[in-house]
């Protein structure tokens, strides 16, 4: 029989994936990217033409 769950972590961005078989326990990890930070940028507003 096979028995699988997620469990959570300090970090909200990784988490346990587990799943026994038998006496057998397999771990992976799920990390979640990190975002990249965002920047403001501000532009000239465009030449006039006339």
């Amino acid at each position: 029989m096979t028995d699988c769950g997620i469990s959570e972590t300090n970090d909200p961005r990784v988490r346990v994936l587990w799943e026994r078989e038998a006496e057998v326990v397999t771990l992976r990890l799920a990390v979640d990217p990190t975002p990249a930070p965002q920047v403001a940028v501000t532009l000239p507003p465009p030449p006039r033409r006339g």
